[in-house]
């Protein structure tokens, strides 16, 4: 009897789903942003494993790509790298709005939390324009503000 008691303690946590929940990751994001601070593949694959855990497998193929593309670019026969669509910089702000105001809840007082917590996100600026327009002059507003600080 005793067996069943310590198995089903075991089990149970497990069963109920009260483990810590996986965190959603956009691995194309934290590809970006370690582009932006690399100068070569090692680095780029160093900045992917250290700061966002990719496992070295994962790593590998970016890695071997951006040094592809570095070595390219001084040979003076790459294209430039893409730049993203409309729809994906409008999508950058939204979550990035989203960001700012689940931070702040539109509180002017709480900007300096919004600006620490939402920094990593941050969008092109002139998408952040061209979404300010869409929105009511007082959250606009605030949006500016918290990207002014945090740009800096």
């Amino acid at each position: 009897m005793n067996k069943v008691l310590l198995i089903s303690a075991l089990c149970l946590p497990a069963l109920s789903g009260c483990g810590p929940k996986p965190v959603a990751r956009d691995r194309a994001q934290e590809l970006a942003a370690c582009r932006r601070i690399s100068t070569s593949g090692d680095a780029l694959g160093r900045c992917l494993m250290i700061k966002y855990q990719w496992d070295p497998a994962s790593a590998g193929p970016a890695k071997a790509a951006w040094q592809h593309h570095i070595d390219s670019l001084r040979a003076g026969t790459a294209t430039p790298e893409p730049t993203p669509s409309a729809e994906q910089d409008a999508a950058q702000v939204r979550r990035w709005a989203d960001c700012v105001f689940r931070e702040t809840g539109g509180d002017w007082q709480k900007q300096s939390v919004a600006q620490f917590n939402c920094r990593s996100g941050l969008p092109d600026v002139d998408a952040l324009l061209r979404y300010a327009k869409t929105i009511s002059p007082d959250s606009s507003r605030l949006l500016l503000t918290v990207y002014s600080e945090t740009e800096r």
